[in-house]
């Protein structure tokens, strides 16, 4: 009964209007003692509440019929209220505490630098409710507790409730309504301090104003924060209203929620979480808003939430949807959205979507860095297309994990550009485009990547079709691309392993099957214009695996230009026939033809368009190189490299005293030879009689004298180092590499020499070398000689300006270079990536029949030196 009498008297205050009778205002100051409603407590001699006179039996009354009271709150015992009131203000000083169990009606608002408790047990109760400006001021906190009508409210429209930097508001209950207000009065607040929901079982919510006073319900520079299982909430009953949160936070922290629902809008600033914190959107059908918002943290969509987005939404951490096979979790634009930042949206679950809210053709751009991935729609995700379809412009990642489909229509002005980004399938995963209204377009513009990861499909439906533009690229990584409209590949490239099931129109792009190599099968026609291009790779004879072929289930209709290279080392024998195409017919044939390496004919018929080799380009068959050899670390050191796809057998010589037969003087008494792969021994020889004088001999290779050093190996394709010493000695040697396997299918690629450079031609860099084989074409190669850049490997005493010359077997000098810019091949060697490391080097490139060559290095000015010469084989 006292609980009833006690609701029935607070409810008969808040309807009460204020007196038209004249009033005097009187200060209350609280002395202690504890309880508000006792007299003896306070300086009037009566507990403070409006139109309360003192009793006549204790003296004079208060002057005036109606007295009002201006609560001080001044004393460091703590003041609790039990009941209700109507004051003209509150004020609490700093160190002192306002315990609220009943309810505070101040007229004309509160100050507080202490605590202020709200601690409600029903309706109407844990109250505090003002009529004008009201101040949290540095110190001062309301704290509420875990109780569901805990609230602080405003009196009259157009009021302002200020928290200032180091005040704050915590707990559980509502700021800005009250349970059972019907009028609803709504304060703006600014808050430069803390708002903090972080009660376990009530939310603490926050409801918006859509008063014409203010533009903005809420100005937010402070900290917004729900933590330990509490629950924040912006709401707002009636329209849409706005919290503007520039320069301020909003964070979830130690399992801490905050939703943003009911037509609030969150305007600008930041999103942080930690500790399993989430911000999340409404459970109702309009949800709430983020405008020019950047994400730090995890935005979670729940089953049947919505997060509505206008402006630029910049997400550097995790956008996650959460949504069920029978409730969507649903991400919408209100307008024209950019997604920035560098963060995911996760589109896990089921029932995941992203889509427009009241009109088609909405722009939503995924700017670079952005990734989308996962399973959903984006687009009109429901049966009856409530929400939009959107016009999608993707400069950064969409991936889809399982089935994910796009909607894209012409008639909507809703389609897809690929401007840069990537569109994918991941393995095992469905990607497909799709169109309500019979027709879309998927267009895949400069920089974009459409690709296909193992055992994905990405499919076109419904009329959507593709177009693929210069500098973009359709891949197949092991996938299918499934396109009943086909490609129209205006320019840019279709790559890759994998199946495309369509037609292919190659207008004016590249189709290049394989990785080096491959092979794409089309099921539907190809057909090449005039401007087409079809790129094929060989490396070995077995098609698909060692080299590039296109399968054409249907018509080959051919034109434009066909390039074939060689790739891996290959060395191609003359009469070797390699089937690249295998159409089901064909029609047409290539206009021009290039191939790098050999000469070949192509022969046409419906069993396969074939490619037969007629001729071959030599390859380097021996190197030799000549210098004096000092102790370690001025050693004489030769390089090669085996590219191809079988091993070689090879011989490697150490000379020295057989070299004073040609008139040098000084020579290597006793050379030692090792062969080392990596920093791996593999051999050592000192003397070449022993232990394998059968096996050289046979080569008619060996050396003509017995102190001097050989070995006999067949290597696996890889990059190999041959270092000669001398034993207790200096002096001028050699080393040497021959090719005892011409025919196989491997090849030097490379081969180089390092070690001192001396002054005069007796102490000069010579490297001599053969090209020769089975291939009768001239060999295109890169000699280099470097100096300065090798001090960037630890060699100290480099050469600091060398020289190159080339020279025929008659001694005739070729080609010679100084400084490699200054060269007529500069571009080509760069192109080639073997562009010296510094431009005081030599290098040059040039096409040699087959023969024997010399490259001579010497130092500019006589200078000395360590240095490398190299011979690349590049075509």
């Amino acid at each position: 009964m006292k609980t009833k009498r006690l609701l029935q008297t607070i409810t008969a205050l808040f309807i009460a209007g204020a007196s038209s009778t004249l009033a005097a205002t009187f200060t209350a100051d609280y002395l202690g003692g504890s309880i508000w409603e006792q007299d003896a407590n306070w300086s009037t001699t009566v507990y403070p509440q409006n139109g309360r006179t003192r009793p006549a039996p204790n003296g004079d009354p208060i002057p005036g019929l109606n007295p009002l009271y201006n609560v001080s709150i001044n004393n460091p015992a703590p003041c609790t209220l039990g009941i209700g009131v109507r004051v003209e203000a509150v004020n609490v000083s700093m160190g002192s505490t306002l315990n609220i169990n009943g309810s505070i009606w101040a007229n004309t608002g509160f100050g507080n630098a202490g605590l202020i408790t709200l601690n409600s047990t029903g309706n109407f109760l844990g109250m505090l409710r003002a009529g004008g400006d009201s101040n949290v001021v540095a110190g001062g906190e309301i704290f509420m507790s875990d109780h569901f009508s805990n609230s602080v409210t405003a009196g009259s429209h157009g009021k302002i409730l200020t928290i200032a930097a180091g005040g704050r508001i915590r707990g559980a209950g509502n700021v800005n309504a009250y349970h059972g207000d019907d009028v609803r009065t709504y304060f703006q607040i600014v808050n430069h301090g803390l708002i903090e929901a972080l009660q376990p079982v009530n939310p603490l919510r926050i409801f918006l104003t859509d008063d014409a006073a203010f533009t903005n319900s809420m100005v937010n520079d402070g900290t917004l924060r729900a933590s330990g299982q509490g629950v924040l909430i912006f709401a707002n009953f009636n329209n849409f209203a706005n919290v503007l949160n520039e320069g301020g936070t909003i964070e979830a922290i130690d399992n801490g929620t905050v939703r943003v629902q009911h037509r609030s809008t969150i305007m600008g600033g930041t999103l942080t979480t930690s500790g399993s914190g989430t911000i999340r959107g409404g459970t109702d059908f309009t949800g709430g808003t983020l405008n020019n918002v950047t994400n730090s943290g995890t935005v979670a969509i729940g089953p049947n939430e919505i997060v509505h987005l206008t402006g630029t939404f910049t997400n550097n951490s995790l956008v996650r949807f959460e949504g069920t096979a029978s409730a969507a979790a649903s991400l919408l634009l209100q307008d024209d959205v950019t997604l920035a930042g560098n963060g995911l949206f996760a589109m896990d679950g089921q029932s995941a979507g992203i889509a427009g809210t009241d009109v088609v053709g909405r722009t939503m751009t995924v700017a670079p860095g952005v990734t989308i991935r996962g399973d959903g729609i984006i687009g009109a995700f429901n049966s009856n297309f409530t929400y939009k379809i959107l016009n999608l412009v993707n400069q950064g990642t969409i991936e889809a994990t399982n089935g994910l489909t796009i909607y894209v229509s012409n008639s909507q002005n809703s389609n897809l550009s690929n401007n840069g980004g990537i569109l994918r399938a991941g393995s095992g995963s469905l990607l497909h485009f799709e169109s309500p209204t019979g027709g879309g377009m998927v267009t895949n513009n400069n920089g974009g990547l459409l690709e296909a990861l193992s055992n994905s499909t990405i499919k076109f439906l419904s009329g959507a079709t593709l177009i693929n533009n210069e500098g973009a690229t359709i891949e197949l990584d092991g996938g299918t691309i499934d396109a009943a409209a086909g490609v129209d590949l205006n320019g840019g490239q279709l790559v890759g392993n994998g199946t495309f099931t369509g037609p292919i129109r190659n207008n004016g792009g590249t189709v290049a099957p394989g990785f080096s190599p491959g092979k794409i099968t089309i099921n539907g026609n190809y057909t090449q214009g005039a401007n087409g291009i079809l790129n094929l790779e060989i490396g070995g004879t077995t098609a698909g695996t060692e080299y590039d072929q296109l399968v054409v289930n249907g018509t080959a209709t051919l034109g434009g230009t066909l390039n074939v290279s060689l790739i891996n080392g290959f060395q191609p024998a003359v009469g070797d026939v390699f089937n690249i195409i295998a159409p089901s017919a064909f029609s047409g044939a290539f206009a021009t033809i290039n191939t790098v390496g050999f000469n070949s004919t192509i022969t046409y018929s419906s069993g396969g368009i074939t490619l037969t080799v007629i001729s071959s380009a030599g390859q380097l068959l021996n190197i030799a190189t000549r210098m004096n050899v000092q102790t370690d670390p001025n050693q004489l050191i030769g390089g090669f490299i085996i590219s191809g796809s079988e091993p070689k057998k090879v011989i490697i010589l150490a000379t020295g005293p057989s070299l004073a037969a040609f008139g040098l003087s000084g020579v290597l008494a006793d050379p030692v030879l090792e062969l080392y792969q990596g920093n791996t021994l593999i051999a050592t020889n000192d003397n070449w009689k022993v232990p394998a004088q059968a096996e050289i001999e046979a080569t008619q290779l060996q050396p003509s004298h017995d102190l001097e050093s050989a070995l006999v190996q067949t290597l696996a394709p890889g990059a190999y180092t041959a270092i000669v010493r001398g034993t207790n000695g200096t002096g001028i040697g050699t080393v040497q590499l021959y090719d005892l396997a011409q025919t196989s299918k491997s090849k030097l690629a490379n081969i180089s020499s390092r070690g001192s450079v001396q002054p005069g031609d007796d102490k000069a860099m010579i490297a001599g070398f053969i090209i020769g084989g089975e291939g009768g074409d001239d060999s295109r190669v890169v000699v280099r000689a470097l100096g300065p850049s090798l001090a960037a490997f630890g060699i100290a005493g480099v050469l600091p300006d060398p020289t190159l010359e080339l020279k025929n077997a008659n001694g005739s000098t070729l080609i010679s270079n100084d400084d490699w810019q200054q060269a007529a091949e500069e571009a080509e060697i760069s192109s080639r990536g073997l562009a010296p490391g510094d431009t005081q080097e030599s290098a040059l490139a040039i096409s040699l029949p087959h023969g024997g060559y010399t490259a001579i290095v010497r130092g500019k000015g006589d200078a000395s030196g360590v240095a490398v010469v190299e011979v690349y084989n590049v075509d």
